[in-house]
């Protein structure tokens, strides 16, 4: 049942942002919004072919659908983290979560991170990628 308490949760983690020095660059991360998809998909065009090829099977810009598609997230299970430089996104990355399916009940997550060419190799990646969790 989806409780009050729940919503606020949700909420608080859709309205988080961090900020980060890369460089003489103050970025933002924040969580994706329906908003971002302009934004996302000047990032689509930024990218060098073969880097659409390696992440979305495309060798061709996103459409306007997937991209929107791709805005849609849960905020538990499936999660798009974007990195800001002022109001332009030059990194994005997606978790999503899944059953190990070995009958516990350990989530596995799948994570993709995609840079704009003129960002790549200067740590952003490391900025979105999750922290390890500490084991027992």
């Amino acid at each position: 049942m989806f409780s009050e308490d729940l919503a606020r949760a949700i909420l608080t983690e859709r309205t988080r942002t961090a900020t980060v020095a890369i460089e003489h660059h103050r970025l933002t991360i924040r969580p994706v919004e329906v908003t971002h998809v302009d934004r996302l998909e000047r990032l689509s065009h930024r990218l060098a072919p073969r880097r659409l090829f390696a992440r979305f099977a495309s060798k061709a810009p996103l459409s306007w659908p997937a991209i929107a598609w791709f805005t849609l997230v849960d905020h538990c299970r499936k999660e798009v983290l974007v990195a800001l430089d002022g109001d332009e996104i030059i990194a994005v990355a997606r978790y999503e979560g899944t059953p190990s399916g070995n009958g516990s009940e350990t989530i596995e997550a799948e994570l993709s991170v995609t840079v704009d060419e003129a960002w790549r190799r200067r740590g952003i990646g490391r900025q979105l990628a999750p922290r390890p969790h500490p084991g027992p």
